[in-house]
């Protein structure tokens, strides 16, 4: 049985369900991370593990999961009351799903996952965030839920079922859901309630916390970091008046504002610098206590989920996690810093090895094949427009980097349908060799596009033969 189920009526005219899962960061090392991806590498209830894609791509959802420190969220939302309920359905079969074999794992874990953390990690904001979490040793140190390219891929397949079998479990998951007259949906939770699971656990035994399996070796920069850990009830007017803030201190170094509330319900407030602490620290201690900050419980962070999902989960955390000790005045806080380090990635190659993309059907397309259509794919990600605004007109294939993109003309639609369906289209992905593949649609044109493929030089040819052999279109169009 789910631990709980919230239901709320709100004047809407689609639906929007969120799963909560307890899932523990386990110092950096990426396992609640790589759990979370398992959940759609197929179940008893949806073998397939393209399912998700079928889904996005050809129906009128959207479903999608982030991992943060502490909890995991999965989501669907649709204004079409069948696909919203067979998307509730094909969450909750991913979530209880415990049976994954070695390779399954390891393309998810050496392929997808380390393929998004390379990615990620080229960006210069995000790989001196992750140096900084690295690098603080204090009692408030945040646990990177993400993992690290360099991290991820100490973690043994045993070691991730038994963290699954035992943070999935039914009795720790939270279902909220929202929508007009959503009390009609109670069969629909009746079914999950009595979902039989593929291989149900028959303990609840904690899995013991690995020992460290790298060693975090200490960067040459020069620059310290200075955290101050803030009550979370500042944190709205906080981000609020953050560009004022950084605007102040960037003669002594870069301010970075941490908004992921740690379980002590403390943010923290970092200062990359190479000025000594005394040389800082009265300024902008002085510059904060004088702007309009106070503490409220209002809860202000960004996010990347629709803004339904983003609602719910921050209602959640407000009845569920938040602390509700008062908040001591600010001078407190800023009055106690942390020193530390900074703490780099170590830069890795790996690759997964050989993964056979099986040629599961999904029943996804079957149950809802009356609801497939190419009018539900998305538009191109931002990214990919731009490759489309420079490609050379001559070829249907452009490439950046290990970013890819090909575009579909002259095509036949009744076939493309078919072909969005079928395992062997989204084979790069599920294989791993990319951490994201999708369609999209811009200028009146599908475009298929890839993000950080092991095989990006390989993909036109590759694209032409699939086509091909799906009587797409012939080679010579």
């Amino acid at each position: 049985m789910l631990k709980d189920v919230y239901l709320e009526d709100i004047d809407s005219r689609g639906y929007t369900a969120v799963f909560v899962v307890p899932t523990p960061a386990v110092k950096h090392s990426g396992i609640s991370h790589l759990a979370e991806h398992l959940c759609f590498r197929g179940s008893s209830q949806y073998p397939a593990p393209h399912e998700l894609f079928v889904f996005n791509t050809l129906l009128p959802a959207n479903i999608n999961a982030s991992t943060e420190s502490g909890y995991t969220y999965f989501y669907v939302c649709a204004d079409d009351r069948a696909v919203f309920k067979r998307g509730v359905g094909y969450l909750y079969s991913g979530l209880a799903e415990c049976d994954y074999g070695n390779k399954t794992i390891a393309a998810e874990r050496d392929g997808v996952i380390f393929n998004e953390l390379q990615m990620y990690e080229c960006n210069k904001e995000y790989k001196l965030a992750s140096a900084i979490w690295r690098g603080d040793c204090s009692e408030n140190a945040y646990q990177h839920a993400g993992g690290f390219s360099d991290t991820i891929g100490h973690i043994q397949p045993k070691d991730v079922l038994a963290y699954k079998k035992y943070w999935y479990h039914p009795s720790k998951i939270q279902l909220l859901i929202s929508g007009a007259n959503v009390t009609e949906l109670e069969g629909t939770i009746q079914e999950l309630q009595t979902m039989a699971l593929a291989s149900p656990p028959k303990d609840l035994v904690q899995p013991n916390e690995a020992e460290e399996p790298f060693n975090l070796l200490s960067s040459e920069d020069n620059r310290r970091v200075y955290s101050w850990w803030i009550a979370w009830q500042y944190l709205h007017d906080i981000l609020t008046h953050e560009e004022q803030i950084a605007a102040f201190a960037k003669p002594f170094g870069q301010l970075i504002i941490d908004d992921d509330v740690n379980t002590a319900g403390l943010f923290a407030i970092r200062l990359v610098s190479e000025c000594e602490l005394a040389t800082c620290q009265k300024a902008l201690t002085d510059f904060m206590v004088n702007l309009a900050i106070s503490s409220k419980n209002a809860v202000q962070t960004r996010s990347k989920h629709p803004a339904e999902v983003t609602r719910l989960i921050q209602a959640f955390k407000h009845r569920n996690i938040t602390p509700k000790a008062k908040a001591k005045p600010l001078e407190f806080y800023l009055s106690h810093v942390v020193t530390s380090q900074l703490n780099e990635i170590r830069h890795i190659t790996k690759s997964a090895e050989e993964f056979d993309c099986q040629n599961i059907e999904s029943r996804i397309a079957l149950q809802l094949q009356d609801r497939l259509s190419l009018a539900n794919i998305c538009p191109l990600p931002n990214l990919y427009t731009a490759m489309v605004n420079k490609r050379d007109l001559s070829t249907p294939f452009c490439i950046e980097g290990a970013h890819w993109l090909y575009t579909l003309e002259g095509v036949n639609k009744q076939q493309l349908v078919s072909l969005f369906c079928s395992a062997v289209f989204w084979a790069p992905r599920i294989t791993g060799d990319c951490y994201a593949m999708g369609v999209g649609h811009y200028q009146g044109k599908f475009f298929i596009y890839g993000a950080q493929d092991n095989k990006a030089q390989e993909r036109e040819a590759y694209w032409r033969k699939v086509l091909s052999d799906h009587g797409v279109y012939t080679l010579s169009s």
